[in-house]
C-alpha cells in the first residue's frame, strides 16, 4: 500500500520524506527500480535522437542541442501537471529524474563544449553554450507556464 498524497507525502518532491513518514522503508526499491527504468528509457530514447538528428557538417552539436531543449520543455510540462494526479509518488521519479535525466544530459553538453574548444572551434563552443542557455531556459519556463494551463477533465474554464 502507497502513501495517499496528503497522508505521508506533505511535499512530493522529496520521495525520501513521504517513504520514511509513511513509515515505507522497504518502498526505496521500488523508487529506485521506476528512477533505473526511467533512466533506461531515457537513455535510449536520447541514443536514438541523436542518431536520427546526427552533428551538422560545421560540427554543431545539434542533437544535444536539441534533446537538451526537447528535454527541458518536456520537463517543464510534466513538473506543472504531476502535482494534479492523485497517486504520484513514483510519477517523479521514474519520468523526471529517470526519463528526463537520462535524455538531457549535462555531461554531454558539458564535455562537447570542451571537445570543440580543444579542436580549436572556439566560435562553434561559445555558441552552443549561449544558445543552450538562451533557448533551453525559456523552453523549460514556457513548458511549465503550459502544463499550468492545462485544465483538469471537467475543470470549468476562467
Amino acid at each position: 500500500m502507497l502513501p495517499e498524497p496528503g497522508e505521508a507525502q506533505t511535499n512530493a518532491l522529496d520521495v525520501d520524506d513521504a517513504i520514511r513518514a509513511a513509515g515505507f522503508e522497504h518502498f526505496r526499491a521500488i523508487v529506485f527500480t521506476a528512477i533505473a527504468l526511467g533512466g533506461g528509457v531515457g537513455a535510449l530514447a536520447r541514443y536514438g535522437a541523436q542518431r536520427l538528428i546526427g552533428t551538422d557538417a560545421d560540427g554543431f552539436p545539434t542533437s544535444i542541442f536539441l534533446v537538451n531543449v526537447i528535454g527541458a520543455f518536456g520537463l517543464g510540462v510534466f513538473l506543472a501537471l504531476v502535482d494534479r494526479v492523485r497517486s504520484r509518488t513514483l510519477l517523479r521519479p521514474l519520468i523526471a529524474t529517470g526519463f528526463f535525466g537520462a535524455f538531457t544530459t549535462f555531461s554531454s553538453f558539458a564535455v562537447g563544449i570542451v571537445q570543440l574548444a580543444k579542436d580549436g572551434e572556439w566560435a562553434t563552443a561559445i555558441t552552443y553554450a549561449v544558445l543552450t542557455m538562451l533557448v533551453g531556459v525559456p523552453v523549460g519556463a514556457l513548458g511549465l507556464a503550459l502544463g499550468r494551463r492545462v485544465r483538469r477533465p471537467g475543470a470549468a474554464a476562467r
